[in-house]
């Protein structure tokens, strides 16, 4: 009988951690498709905010979340969105152009 009490003890803990586990996808998955949703709706948003990084970041740093953010949204990827990709190569050409007029 103890057994029996143990193994349901267990299940518990398991149904709670692939509950929570569950849970966190859903909320990074809404954290994403709100980020979608911002990036294709914004009219005209500072083009920082569309890479969502700081203006005091690295070339290194934006190259790379460039690069993030396009294997999400560009066309040719499973739920890529036109519009998101042009705003995010229209942001990243911005920031690039400034980037190199404050180099000389």
């Amino acid at each position: 009988m103890a057994l029996k009490v143990k193994i349901n003890l267990n299940a518990d803990k398991t149904i709670n951690t692939l509950f929570s586990i569950f849970s966190y996808i859903r909320d990074e998955y809404k954290k994403e498709s709100q980020q979608r949703q911002a990036l294709v709706t914004a009219p005209h948003p500072d083009p920082y905010e569309v890479l969502g990084i700081s203006p005091s970041a690295t070339p290194e740093q934006i190259t790379q979340r460039y690069r993030d953010l396009a294997k999400i949204f560009h066309p040719d990827m499973q739920g890529g969105n036109i519009e998101a990709m042009a705003r995010l190569n229209e942001a990243y050409e911005q920031i690039c152009h400034e980037k190199d007029l404050t180099k000389n």
